[in-house]
């Protein structure tokens, strides 16, 4: 990893130029609920790949490893009944610093200033983390549970919020001006077992249709509550009358949202953030298709939609297969809405996934790389591993990098893939944290960033040169939440006093 390729900026330049500018920003229809015994000793597969390179692995104690988010140097792992904090200072070798057993799934995460928020979609006996699954799935308690992260070694269950059909993932909207966040709450009415209140007022019905969209005040994050409940314009898809939203990207600066609503991808003006209003929708591109994850390009002109064919528990990675692809469709920012209901191309990894049909490969988890200028993607591909894509060009996206994972099992392989600060950092779903090294120059200009929820896009990042401002923001929030020298990139530090920084 070179210093280089986050910006010509060293944590001392960062500093510097900070003052000097001061006077002048999940899966479908998964049931993996039970444990796989072997995973924790399973050996790590083997790799094909192409300028990545996996430097480390950690290992969980759950039973699948699902999500990701990172604040400073510190990496929040969702892990199917657990969670797992890792300290990634240095991500050649990452410290669990925290394996917290907290019964549940698929434990979704994103985390703000000392909290943590975690999605549970199976209904459980109470809220708290020594809970139990439901007999027979029956309704019970589902939603959101807050922690407290502050010592990363210890967190605290400090709250839960119930919220209808549960939580299968869940969106951050930072709102500081207001004193704090909201949670964007995707789920769907899959069973008719969870179907009926309970006694946390939950109540999951056939014809579902809204999302949830949850208060929590940050100075006192156990009155978090359930504030609207926006409808929206969603076809069935998993049954009659059965729908709902996957997962929301937002764009907060733009004030608009990308939700992948399973039969339906949507546009959603988040003008008023408390209650989005959908604007533009279209369907699926082919009957098989599932929408699963949506996010923005950094001017917010194009909206990635991920299509996540079966459910994620078959091979979309055979030969010329129109399943399990990116969808790249045009946008305008200022009306919200689709330029185009048809796509301006399609994307799909340029290999077969090892495995024959039974293998899991379809687009998975994903953020965009904060390149000013540019617009490319870091996406986990389940047994396709991670591949890095250029869609700067909407209408001929290209493979820049990739990580492929050989001779892996059929649950195996990546459930969410992000680029952080110059590395990828994957979750196996049955061994743990994965960090992969760029070996070429495909993140080159990518801005430091303090902290990522990846379905969380906050600044808008224009064609061009980064403008003084972006650098100064971005400075100041780096050195608010990652502290001290960085002595694993001797040899690629940038020179201040008036040194290259190479290329």
């Amino acid at each position: 990893m070179r210093q280089r390729r986050l910006l010509p900026l060293s944590l001392t330049c960062l500093a510097a130029l900070t003052l000097v500018l001061a006077g002048a920003t999940a899966v479908g229809a998964h049931d993996w609920d039970n444990p796989h015994p072997g995973a924790p000793t399973e050996p790590v597969p083997a790799e094909a790949s192409k300028d990545l390179s996996r430097i480390a692995t950690t290992r969980s104690v759950g039973s699948v490893n699902t999500d990701l988010a990172f604040w400073g140097t510190t990496a929040y792992m969702g892990v199917y009944h657990a969670l797992q904090i890792v300290d990634i200072a240095n991500p050649a070798k990452p410290t669990v610093l925290s394996q917290f057993p907290c019964h549940g799934s698929q434990n979704d995460v994103s985390v703000w200033n000392g909290l943590l928020f975690m999605s549970i979609d199976r209904p459980q006996t109470k809220p708290e983390c020594d809970s139990a699954n439901t007999t027979g799935n029956g309704p019970g308690w589902e939603g959101i549970r807050i922690f407290n992260v502050a010592d990363p070694a210890h967190p605290v269950h400090v709250g839960s919020v119930a919220t209808d059909c549960g939580s299968h993932t869940h969106t951050l909207v930072p709102d500081p001006g207001n004193g704090r966040v909201l949670l964007y709450i995707a789920s769907y009415s899959s069973s008719p077992d969870t179907f009926g209140l309970t006694p946390w007022g939950n109540n999951c019905q056939v014809d579902h249709g809204y999302i949830s969209v949850v208060e929590v005040p940050t100075a006192n994050p156990a009155a978090a509550k359930v504030v609207s409940k926006p409808r929206l314009p969603l076809d069935a898809y998993f049954q009659s009358g059965g729908n709902g939203c996957h997962d929301i990207g937002v764009f907060t600066e733009l004030k608009m949202a990308a939700a992948a609503c399973s039969g339906n991808a949507l546009i959603l003006d988040i003008s008023d953030p408390a209650r989005p209003v959908a604007t533009d929708w279209i369907g699926l591109p082919h009957n098989k298709a599932f929408w699963h994850s949506g996010a923005f390009s950094n001017d917010g002109k194009v909206a990635v939609f991920g299509d996540e064919t079966y459910g994620g528990v078959g091979n979309a990675c055979r030969n010329n297969d129109v399943e399990g692809r990116l969808w790249f469709f045009r946008v305008d920012p200022v009306s919200k809405q689709f330029v185009s209901h048809t796509a301006a191309s399609s994307y799909k990894i340029p290999r077969q996934a090892d495995g024959g049909f039974n293998a899991s490969c379809t687009a998975h988890n994903y953020n965009v790389l904060p390149i000013p200028g540019k617009n490319i993607l870091n996406s986990a591909w389940y047994t396709g591993g991670t591949t890095l894509v250029d869609f700067t060009d909407p209408a001929d996206p290209k493979e820049l990098a990739y990580f492929d994972y050989k001779n892996v099992k059929f649950y195996g392989g990546a459930w969410s893939s992000y680029y952080y600060n110059g590395y990828s950092y994957a979750t196996s779903i049955d061994t743990g944290l994965e960090v992969l090294d760029y070996t070429g120059t495909a993140d080159a200009g990518a801005i430091p960033q303090p902290y990522l929820n990846a379905q969380t896009q906050e600044q808008a990042l224009p064609s061009g040169t980064v403008s003084s401002t972006v650098i100064a923001a971005s400075a100041m929030l780096w050195q608010a939440t990652v502290a001290g020298p960085q002595p694993w990139r001797t040899g690629h530090e940038c020179c201040c006093g008036g040194g290259s920084c190479g290329n």
